[in-house]
């Protein structure tokens, strides 16, 4: 019987339960939660098994701890959990695996060598256990980022317990991770946010009528928590700094191509750009 621990029971730590549950019923989860409304939710709707009031001893009974919250809450999680004696492999899902790397060496203690940084590739804009999926990591890439320090042990039984819930688990350097993630999913919420505030300048009423598909997919993780993401971009400022300006350098391109009329440049930039999607896609 597997007993797993999921400190955070929002939208990332309902969906593993639900996923753990999906994918064997030989597992028992426990969860903790500040936020009481998201705890009783989830005990109330069984995505867990029981609930822990505090990161103790006696309550750390678990074969792997999985902490879902965000990096602003790191600090107390791990502070705490460095005073348990007993074993146990650690593992967390935030989306900026360096500064969780930083905290973790300066407070996990002898538990840092059964650490190991994850990233599941998936998610939504909605939050809250209430909208968690029992498949939102199936066929998703999740991205593991050990130290040094990490035992192989522990590397393979976080790397078991995703596969458990149908997810790719693949190891990868944390600042390559956070420069790569910085392209391919922090600056898609940058123009996201961009494109809104770009589209309240206009001064026209009942703008829903001039909004398609392309819009509502541009903008769609648009309606992501601002809390949260404005945590991940200053947790990962340089390399989106880096990114904005390679966006930038882009958008200058295309808007000189514009005003210079040279349809032969601006044709060849949206087929190499339409055969790099098309590439990425098969």
């Amino acid at each position: 019987m597997l007993k797993v621990g999921i400190l955070g029971l929002g939208l990332i730590g309902g969906s593993i339960a639900k996923s753990l549950k999906n994918f064997s019923k030989e597992v028992v989860i426990a969860g903790f939660d500040t936020n009481r409304q998201n705890a009783n939710f989830a005990l109330e709707n069984k995505l867990i098994n029981y609930l822990i009031h505090e990161i103790t001893e006696e309550n750390m009974d678990h074969d792997v701890v999985i902490i879902a919250v965000p990096i602003s809450e790191l600090k107390n999680i791990f502070a705490q959990l460095s005073k348990i004696k007993k074993p146990l492999i650690i593992t967390d899902v935030c989306s900026v695996k360096e500064p969780v790397i930083e905290i973790a060496k300066q407070l996990l203690g002898n538990k840092l060598s059964s650490f190991v940084p994850g990233h599941p590739i998936s998610g939504l804009e909605l939050s809250g256990p209430e909208n968690s999926e029992d498949n939102l990591f199936s066929d998703s890439p999740v991205l593991l980022t050990p130290l040094d320090e990490t035992s192989k042990q522990a590397i393979e039984a976080v790397k078991k317990i995703w596969e458990d819930m149908g997810a790719k688990a693949l190891i990868i350097d944390a600042s390559l991770h956070d420069k790569f993630l910085a392209a391919t999913s922090h600056i898609p919420h940058v123009l996201a946010y961009m494109a809104m505030h770009t589209v309240q300048t206009l001064e026209v009423e009942d703008l829903e009528y001039f909004i398609g598909g392309s819009f509502r997919d541009l903008t769609r993780v648009a309606e992501s928590s601002p809390a949260l993401w404005g945590n991940i971009f200053l947790n990962n400022k340089k390399n989106i700094i880096d990114i904005c300006q390679v966006f930038i350098d882009n958008l200058s391109s295309f808007q000189t191509m514009l005003e210079n009329e040279d349809t032969i440049a601006l044709a060849s930039y949206l087929e190499i750009a339409q055969k790099a999607k098309f590439k990425l896609k098969n």
